[in-house]
């Protein structure tokens, strides 16, 4: 018998603070968390998000060509000059995190499918959990 505690594995998910049951693979937080970090152009785009609506941060798929697709991962400056990174984690879901004090903080990102756009909340508030 070996006095070596056993290693056990990172997890490969973590679980999404605004979609509840859904989770976000470790290694899309990698990827996040390096474009966010200053990957260059050729990994990550940094497209103007445009506000569609006072006090929301919105920014068109068709100007982020890397989130076309399941996987694709964009680093997105809103007009409050937040960076985020957003990755396609599904047909119309979508996850963003920013970097907070050298931490990933995830944001809300809904995706409104009627006009192909991505509605960023640049705050890393979890939401307020259900009334009882």
């Amino acid at each position: 018998m070996s006095d070596t505690p056993e290693k056990k594995p990172d997890a490969l998910w973590i679980e999404s603070v605004y979609r509840p049951g859904y989770k976000v693979a470790r290694s899309t937080l990698k990827t996040l968390g390096r474009i966010l970090n200053g990957a260059t152009a050729d990994d990550a785009a940094s497209p103007q998000a445009e506000p569609s609506a006072p006090g929301e941060n919105a920014v068109a798929l068709t100007q982020v060509p890397e989130l076309n697709e399941v996987g694709g991962v964009a680093r997105v400056e809103t007009p409050d000059h937040t960076t985020i990174g957003v990755a396609r984690v599904g047909r119309t879901s979508f996850v963003g995190f920013r970097l907070d004090h050298e931490q990933l903080a995830e944001v809300e990102v809904q995706f409104d499918e009627a006009n192909g756009t991505l509605r960023i909340s640049g705050e890393a508030t979890p939401p307020e959990p259900p009334a009882a």
